[in-house]
C-alpha cells in the first residue's frame, strides 16, 4: 500500500502549526496519497504538546480524508508490536510506528532521522525513512 507513516516529531509539529509538516500533509491530501498515524504515537505526540494545542493536531487530523489513525486491531498486531517493544522499550510511540510500517508497508516522515538511526543500531535492521527538512 502507498503512503507514508508519521512520526512524533511529524505530529507534534503538526500540533504547533509549523508551516513544513502542514505544507507536505496539504500536498499529500491533494495527491489522494495515504497518511498513517500509529494511535499510540498520536497519543505521546500529545503529551509533548501544551493543552491548547491538542485541538490544533486532533483538528488537522479529522479534517484531513487521507489521513487515519492506525490502531492495534488484533492479537496479530499486538504480538508484532511486543516483538519491537522488547528490543526498545524505551521508544514504545517509536515502536508503534515501525509496527504500522511494516504492517501497511509503507515508508515512516520524521523531521529527526538521527533519533531513529539510534533505534536501528539497536534493532539491527534499515528503517524505512523519509527526512523532510527546510533544505532544498
Amino acid at each position: 500500500m502507498f503512503g507514508y507513516i508519521f512520526d512524533t516529531t511529524m505530529l507534534v509539529s503538526l500540533g504547533r502549526g509549523d508551516h513544513g509538516p502542514a505544507a507536505l500533509l496539504a500536498s499529500l491530501h491533494d495527491r489522494d496519497i495515504r497518511v498513517c498515524v500509529p494511535v499510540l504515537t498520536l497519543s505521546y505526540a500529545f503529551t509533548e504538546l501544551p493543552a491548547e494545542q491538542h485541538g490544533e493536531l486532533l483538528g488537522i487530523i479529522v479534517a484531513m480524508s487521507n489521513t487515519a489513525v492506525e490502531p492495534l486491531t488484533d492479537a496479530v498486531d499486538a504480538l508484532e508490536l511486543a516483538d519491537i517493544l522488547a528490543r526498545i522499550p524505551d521508544s514504545p510511540a517509536a515502536a508503534h510506528v515501525l509496527a504500522a510500517a511494516r504492517k501497511q508497508d509503507m515508508e515512516i516522515v520524521t523531521l529527526d532521522t538521527a533519533r531513529w538511526r539510534d533505534l536501528e543500531q539497536q534493532l539491527q535492521c534499515r528503517i524505512p525513512l523519509v527526512e523532510l527538512t527546510d533544505e532544498p
